[in-house]
């Protein structure tokens, strides 16, 4: 009886040292240098240091389906419901300015007295959002998707930055779900114009309908833009809701997920020629443009209304 005692307690002390073992495995090159990633200042580019620790504990890292499962469910849980919000409230905002040409006062306010006005006021803001939006998302892999979102360019970069940031998160197979839930954002917009059909009728002295639209429209919005900044991490490596050993796991799945690379080891350049030459690239353009022709003209050849 004795001589069994120690050797429960033995099997028992190696199957917990095989268990620390494994914890700790894929953490060795985080262990060196903190748990977190520091950054100098707010618009400091990330601590390249730590990027390079993770991935090189995932490198080595080796782990179970179950494992993966876990962490691609602590990133839908803690990473999506950001993302989709703020998609709902970008679409949310961006009704407003046609919600309000509808109001006579708006009209009046601003000289547009005719549809050549409004439709050129619309246009010249697009003139901006396309010229932007490249070196928006050239931007949010410097300084984070969370802190691009306090910048002017942010609006420009947002859709094509919305599914840049999710591939630092998700594999190939697995963006198609995700996406399509991002895009579900966009149907609190149907109730967009029964909201700004009361906010419009709301008057003081010091600010008429429209204004009331558009101040209480966007607070939402400022407090999202907030929350994002605080709780949405800009990469695995910075994730504070992963482990050491998890953070590796996330980056190791997107790394073999892309193993043999698609693009054949080409530079940044050689990859832009490729898509600029690539026919279907351009099919996707044409697609995508005529839904947004579609989209933006009831918006533009709207006639303004005559409500006070």
């Amino acid at each position: 009886m004795t001589d069994i005692l120690p050797q429960r307690r033995s099997s028992s002390s190696g199957r917990e040292e095989e268990e620390k073992n494994v914890d700790a495995q894929g953490t060795f090159h985080q262990s060196q240098l903190g748990l977190k990633a520091k950054r100098k200042h707010f618009f400091a580019p990330t601590d390249q240091s730590y990027a390079d620790a993770v991935h090189r504990d995932a490198e080595t890292v080796e782990f179970t389906e179950e494992e993966e499962r876990i962490v691609r469910r602590k990133i839908d849980k803690s990473v999506l419901p950001l993302v989709v919000c703020s998609y709902v409230f970008n679409q949310f905002d961006r009704t407003n300015i046609g919600n309000a040409h509808v109001i006579k006062a708006f009209n009046e306010n601003f000289g547009i007295t005719s549809n050549d006005r409004w439709t050129l006021a619309l246009s010249i803001f697009y003139v901006g959002y396309c010229l932007l939006e490249m070196p928006a998302n050239i931007l949010q892999r410097r300084i984070g998707a969370n802190r691009l979102v306090v910048l002017g360019i942010g609006e420009a970069g947002y859709y094509a930055g919305m599914i840049y940031y999710l591939s630092f998160w998700y594999k190939r197979h697995e963006l198609a779900m995700r996406i399509s839930l991002c895009m579900t954002g966009t149907l609190p917009g149907a109730i967009g114009g029964l909201l700004a059909f009361g906010l419009v009728r709301a008057h003081t002295s010091l600010l008429s309908g429209w204004q009331f639209l558009f101040l209480i429209e966007a607070i939402p919005t400022l407090i999202m833009a907030v929350s994002i900044l605080v709780f949405l991490p800009s990469f695995p490596f910075t994730a504070s809701f992963l482990t050491p050993r998890e953070r590796a796991i996330a980056q190791a799945r997107l790394n073999r997920d892309h193993k043999p690379q698609s693009h054949g080891g080409m530079t940044g350049w050689q990859g832009f020629k490729a898509i600029v030459s690539d026919p279907n690239a351009w099919l996707f353009t044409l697609v995508y443009a005529s839904c947004t022709l579609t989209d933006s003209l009831l918006c533009l050849e709207s006639e303004p209304a005559v409500y006070s």
